[in-house]
């Protein structure tokens, strides 16, 4: 009988579990048969969870900033409580008079240019009233003709009080319009009449009041905007420059201020989104 010759390799022993022991994509040993890969050994190794951990931490930090910012005090604007005549008492804009002052008007249907003025130098206020179909600009230049202000540009239906501030001489004014304009200038002088105090005025929008003396230093002021707008007043002297700004805010103004080192004369010019009334008298 032939003997069986005994296998000089020993019979393999079981192999260890899937994570351990050798690396599975590293080549195998010499002297021993490679183990071949296999995939599902990968659902063994946990899986990195940080990327989602660090997610859902920046999205509770987002919420707990958002809570903190919503909860934290706010600091709330409290307006005066104004109370100011009815729209019945409403006054239009106010033009000072042009009796001791120099003073011009000038009316028309179309385009004008050429149109004098003589200027003494200073404070000049414009009363412009157009019921134009388009434009309505006025322009007021030197004798050479050289622009020097435009105090008009506008479209459609005008009826505006301003100031400007010109040089002494003679002065040309160009107005551009189709439809019925009206353009008056006042250049108040040293020898004006100041108007009598004391004085209230109730109106709207923008405009130019006095002259007053400068003994009259005890200002009223209030205010109230229906459309979250504002208001400020000047004070202007002959020249036309402003010297003073007494009153300044937004939505509601309810303010008494006595002025000092003013001006003779003096001039309010009033810049606002709403309606207002100003008193000017001495001080009490």
């Amino acid at each position: 009988m032939r003997l069986q010759r005994r296998s000089t390799l020993e019979a393999p022993g079981p192999l260890p579990p899937p994570g351990e022991g050798d690396d599975p994509g590293a080549p195998a040993p010499r002297g021993r048969a490679g183990r071949r890969y296999d995939p599902a050994w990968n659902d063994w190794n946990p899986p990195r969870r940080w990327p989602g951990v660090l997610l859902s931490a920046v999205i509770v930090l987002g919420f707990l900033s958002a809570v903190v910012w919503h909860l934290r005090p706010h600091s709330v604007v409290h307006h005066p409580k104004v109370v100011l005549p009815t729209n019945t008492n409403l006054k239009p804009s106010f033009m000072p008079s042009a009796k001791g002052a120099r003073a011009a008007s000038f009316a028309g249907t179309r385009s004008e240019n050429g149109l004098r003025f003589m200027s003494n130098g200073g404070l000049l206020i414009m009363h412009a009233q157009c019921t134009c179909q388009y434009n309505f600009i006025v322009t007021i230049s030197n004798a050479s003709l050289a622009p020097i202000a435009f105090p008009v540009n506008d479209t459609g239906r005008v009826n505006d009080v301003l100031d400007t501030t010109v040089p002494k001489g003679p002065l040309v004014v160009k107005v551009v319009g189709a439809g019925h304009w009206f353009v008056q200038l006042v250049q108040p002088l040293a020898t004006t009449p100041v108007i009598h105090t004391p004085f209230k005025y109730f109106s709207a929008g923008n405009d130019i009041l006095g002259p007053f003396s400068s003994a009259n230093t005890h200002l009223s002021f209030k205010f109230l905007s229906l459309s979250n707008g504002g208001a400020v007043v000047h004070v202007l002297n002959l020249q036309g420059f402003g010297v003073q700004t007494p009153f300044k805010g937004l939505v509601a103004i309810k303010s008494v201020k006595n002025l000092a080192s003013l001006p003779h004369p003096y001039f309010l010019e009033v810049e606002a989104t709403g309606f207002w009334q100003l008193v000017v008298q001495r001080a009490p």
